[in-house]
C-alpha cells in the first residue's frame, strides 16, 4: 500500500487505534485533548489535500482510457469486473478499488442515472465485499 508523504507518529497512531477500535485518539475518547484533535484534523486534511485518502492509502485515479472502461463495467452492474480492473490499472489493493468502484458508482448514479442496467436497489441485491 502507498504511504502518505506527511506520515508522522501522531496519524499512525491515530490509524491504529481507530482499527483497533480505540483509543486516546478517537474524536470521542475524553482522553483526547482539544490540540490533539485539531492535530490530527490537520495531518489529515493535509493528506487529503496533496492526494491522500484517510491513514495514507493513496488515493486512486486510473487513466481516462481505463476510466471509461470502468465505467461500462460500472453501468452494467458487473462490480467484480470493475473492481478487479481497477487493482490492475492502479495497482491498487482490493479494499481500495472496491472503495473507489462504490464511489464511482456514487457519481455517476448521480449524473448519469439513466445509463445504469438496473435500478440502485437491484445494483447491489447480493453483493458483499
Amino acid at each position: 500500500m502507498s504511504t502518505c508523504g506527511c506520515k508522522l507518529d501522531l496519524f499512525e497512531a491515530s490509524a491504529q487505534a481507530s482499527e483497533s477500535g480505540g483509543g486516546p485518539w478517537e474524536e470521542n475518547e475524553p482522553r483526547m485533548t482539544r490540540t490533539t484533535r485539531t492535530i490530527s484534523f490537520l495531518i489529515r486534511a493535509i493528506c487529503v489535500f496533496r492526494g491522500y485518502a484517510a491513514f495514507g492509502a493513496a488515493m486512486i485515479t486510473p487513466p481516462p482510457e481505463a476510466l471509461s472502461e470502468i465505467d461500462r463495467l460500472i453501468f452494467d452492474c458487473r462490480i467484480p469486473s470493475a473492481t478487479k480492473r481497477v487493482c490492475e490499472v492502479c495497482s491498487a489493493e482490493f479494499r481500495e478499488a472496491a472503495d473507489f468502484v462504490y464511489d464511482r458508482y456514487r457519481q455517476l448514479r448521480s449524473e448519469q442515472p439513466n445509463e445504469f442496467v438496473c435500478s440502485h436497489e437491484e445494483y447491489w441485491k447480493g453483493f458483499y465485499s
